[in-house]
């Protein structure tokens, strides 16, 4: 009897790493209009790792903007 979850096959539970780079293309891609579901089918990560992606990447520039505009009020109020 395997490991609970395992079913036998040891790629089962594993992931693929994707490079920065890679990510980073196929998220301007998005942007420019192509939808997860088509780059899905075109290329290797599945649509859910696609949007997963994008939703940490909205988070980083979210906190990044939020980071600028507090640093330029902060000048300001002086």
């Amino acid at each position: 009897m395997g490991t609970f979850g395992n079913k036998g096959n040891d790629s089962y539970m594993s992931r693929k790493r994707y490079p920065e780079e890679y990510k980073r293309h196929l998220l301007n891609l998005v942007r420019k209009g192509r939808t997860p579901e088509w780059l899905a089918q075109e290329y290797e990560p599945s649509t859910r790792t696609i949007h997963h992606w994008l939703r940490a990447d909205e988070g980083t520039t979210q906190t990044h903007k939020t980071d600028l505009t507090t640093n330029a009020q902060l000048l300001n109020s002086d």
